[in-house]
């Protein structure tokens, strides 16, 4: 039983609204090219990361509940790996501060968790079963 809730809250976390959040934080974000384009450069770099770390995370625990084997060093390499891809994003901006910001990408690198909190705070939809 505490297994198939889990798995549906994982899945559960990503909507179609959530997503859709996503999408205007990102074109907002993007918009800060007209500022300057390392801005939006460093924005982008930020946002692939932060996909790139969602799908990780998603297919990780996915395949812990497959298996249902989760002992006590489960996923340390995993979450090594994942703050890895997060400072290397955050590297690339340092060592190319003419092409990439590296606060706009620490913001990309944060998007999905914005719009899971702006999708909190958001009144519910009425028409969602």
């Amino acid at each position: 039983m505490y297994r198939i809730v889990f798995f549906y809250k994982i899945n559960e976390v990503m909507s179609a609204r959530i997503w859709k959040i996503l999408g205007c934080l990102c074109a907002a974000g993007l918009l800060s090219g007209f500022i300057g384009i390392r801005y939006a450069g460093g924005f982008l770099l930020g946002v692939l990361g932060a996909l790139l770390l969602y799908y990780r995370n998603v297919t990780f625990w996915n395949d812990v509940l497959d298996t249902g084997v989760s002992e006590k060093r489960t996923g340390s390499l995993h979450f090594v790996f994942n703050y890895a891809i997060m400072a290397g994003v955050l590297l690339l901006a340092a060592f190319f501060p003419d092409i990439l910001n590296i606060f706009t990408a620490a913001a990309g690198l944060m998007i999905i968790k914005a719009a899971a909190v702006i999708d909190s705070l958001l009144p519910a939809d009425k028409n969602k079963e």
